[in-house]
């Protein structure tokens, strides 16, 4: 876009004087500049809030960035920046769009053509999109069908524990006849002998670890998630199927404003996500229909992992208004199933809460 200046003519007694003859796309340019400008800032503030420390967003990226905007761009990119021209020579006489491949041409009759042609190319962009779509929620239902029908209301009246990697993993007491979940790492805590497994992301320590998830004697559950975005962090069919892992699929779509939805019927739906494997171990275990749902490890904090290994990239603000959106969808549609946090950090104050002895020991030391 360039600075929404217009040129400069000569500089008079610490002046600035601005070039007063500016042709109609220079005008436009400089006006649409401050509403794009204006946006692209409380985008950055948006970006900043949530992925600061997580993302080191260096020039490269921001580039890389922008070239994915041009290549793989939506008809309202095209249709809204193609009309942008900016100048081409210093003198700002000659003027080109931002993006030829955009550039909308002029109306008139000889280019009635064209201008169907765009119209086209915009339907066939909605149109393939609605495919893709469609397309994933058909291979979800099918895929849905084999994974979780088979577990449907399978531990009603049984109380379960769902184990996350968090720090306060090392305080848990384990119980006897729960059914348990586990999710990541948290199997090498051997706190437990685990039941069921759920791991999905495959970009960051999973693979470090996955090869001795094959060898647990428990039923595991890879997820797919990120696949049109990031698909890096699918994790490979060779490898889930060389575990006997049943596959599944994590809500995420690359849509503005997209908001994460949680599964009352998994047999058909993606399992709402929303940052962390924990939320689709939750839908499935409710989906079992248990009495209670004992919730472990599941600090919801920055403050790494139960083994001190690493650091985790959980963006708390974002997820807690996720738990309490999932607490009503669990009084919604299992309102006999309890579901209770143990040692609670962030989590403190939305589910029932409880606490083991080692860990109120440790907080008074701290203290």
């Amino acid at each position: 876009m360039a600075a929404p200046e217009y040129p400069i003519l000569k500089i008079e007694k610490n002046q600035i004087i601005y070039k007063p003859d500016v042709s109609e796309e220079e005008q436009e340019r400089a006006a649409r500049y401050n509403v794009i400008s204006d946006a692209a800032v409380d985008f950055a503030r948006y970006f900043h809030k949530y992925f600061s420390g997580v993302i080191d967003a260096q020039e490269n990226f921001i580039v890389d960035w922008d070239n994915l905007i041009f290549d793989i761009s939506s008809g309202y990119d095209r249709k809204y920046l193609g009309t942008i021209n900016v100048c081409a020579d210093s003198a700002h006489n000659i003027s080109r769009p931002i993006y030829k491949k955009w550039a909308i041409p002029p109306a008139g009759k000889k280019n009635v053509a064209n201008t169907d042609e765009i119209i086209c190319r915009q339907f066939n962009d909605l149109k393939m999109f609605i495919n893709r779509i469609m397309e994933k929620k058909l291979s979800t239902l099918m895929m849905h069908q084999k994974t979780f029908l088979p577990f449907k209301n399978k531990h009603c009246g049984e109380d379960i524990v769902i184990m996350a990697s968090g720090p306060t993993l090392k305080y848990f007491e384990p119980m006897d006849n729960c059914v348990y979940i586990g999710v990541n790492k948290s199997f090498a805590s051997q706190k437990a002998v685990l039941d069921y497994l759920f791991i999905q992301d495959f970009s960051g320590a999973t693979p470090g670890y996955i090869e001795q998830i094959k060898l647990l004697d428990c039923i595991k559950f890879y997820g797919l998630t990120c696949e049109d975005t990031f698909p890096e962090r699918t994790i490979p069919e060779d490898i889930r199927l060389d575990a006997g892992a049943y596959p599944y699929r994590a809500d995420w779509e690359n849509i503005p404003d997209f908001q994460t939805e949680f599964a009352y019927d998994l047999s058909v739906q993606s399992l709402g996500c929303g940052g962390t494997i924990v939320f689709p171990a939750l839908q499935f275990a409710l989906w079992t229909n248990p009495r209670r749902i004992y919730l472990v490890g599941a600090d919801t904090s920055r403050s790494g992992y139960f083994d001190g290994n690493g650091k985790n990239f959980l963006v708390p603000d974002r997820l807690l208004p996720l738990y309490r959106k999932f607490k009503d969808f669990a009084r919604q549609y299992y309102p006999y199933t309890e579901i209770i946090s143990v040692n609670p950090v962030g989590l403190k104050g939305i589910f029932k809460d409880v606490y083991t002895k080692e860990f109120l020991q440790a907080q008074k030391r701290q203290n």
